[in-house]
C-alpha cells in the first residue's frame, strides 16, 4: 500500500514549501505502528494519573504539614 505525505516546511525565509513523501506500509509496520501508538496513548494516560495522583499528594502533604504545625504549637503550649 503506499501512501502519499505532505510536509509543509517554513525555511529562513518564511516561505512555506510542500514536501510530498511517498512510502509504502507492509502488514508487519502497519501492526507495529498500531502497536506503538496504543502504547503511547498508554503511556499518556498514565502520566495524567501521575500527575492527578501528584496533586493529590501534594495537598494530603500540606495538610499533614499544617496538622504537625498545630501540634507542635500545642506542645509547646503545654510545656510552659
Amino acid at each position: 500500500m503506499k501512501n502519499n505525505l505532505q510536509k509543509v516546511v517554513k525555511n529562513e525565509s518564511n516561505d512555506y514549501i510542500c514536501v510530498s513523501f511517498c512510502f509504502s506500509m507492509t502488514e508487519e509496520k502497519r501492526k507495529l505502528l498500531t502497536d506503538l501508538e496504543f502504547r503511547v496513548r498508554q503511556v499518556m494516560f498514565m502520566c495524567d494519573t501521575l500527575k492527578e495522583e501528584n496533586i493529590r499528594l501534594k495537598s494530603d502533604l500540606q495538610v499533614i504539614q499544617q496538622q504537625l504545625v498545630e501540634k507542635t504549637e500545642q506542645l509547646n503550649q503545654l510545656k510552659t
